[in-house]
């Protein structure tokens, strides 16, 4: 162990790099800290979502389908944004009827209802939202994967075109 703090560090009784608390930073959470100042649980929900405090364990089960249903009855113009566990893209993730799909996809089959033909994909409408953690019915839509690519074409969401 000395000798590969030695070759690490140049230091043979050297410590830990960073002087982090003992306990996760994080307000009420008493776990031992495990990285950047944070226990396990926060340090994982971080690197999934960008955020210690983002989804993960904590959600009580069933919020976030009684939040499906109440988001399939908003009626305001404004987005609605899924504050529950989100993908890497941002877009909202939920367990919805025995399947795991985005969260805005689950407000459509609550809204509107299963897609017309079975490989429509849920879409954001053109030009209205650009928001991925937007669940708000009235700015979503069923559309083919051809018709989602162009829309972001259209909008200049595409990121696989940004320079």
């Amino acid at each position: 162990m000395h000798y590969k703090r030695w070759r690490v560090h140049g230091d043979p009784m050297a410590g830990r790099r960073y002087d982090y608390p003992a306990v996760c930073s994080i307000e009420e959470c008493r776990e031992p800290t495990r990285a950047r100042g944070w226990c396990k649980g926060h340090w994982k929900r971080w690197r999934r979502y960008g955020d210690p405090l983002a989804g993960g364990y904590r959600t009580k089960p069933g919020l976030p389908t009684a939040f499906v249903e109440f988001a399939s009855e908003h009626t305001d113009d404004r987005c609605l944004e899924w504050p529950y566990g989100r993908t890497d893209s941002g877009y909202g993730d939920v367990f919805y009827e025995g399947h795991k799909m985005t969260a805005h996809r689950a407000v459509l089959l609550a809204t509107i209802g299963p897609p017309p033909e079975p490989d429509m994909v849920a879409a954001h409408q053109p030009v209205v939202c650009h928001n991925p953690p937007c669940v708000n019915p009235r700015h979503l839509r069923w559309a083919t994967q051809a018709e989602n690519v162009n829309d972001m074409i259209k909008d200049g969401t595409a990121h696989w075109l940004r320079t």
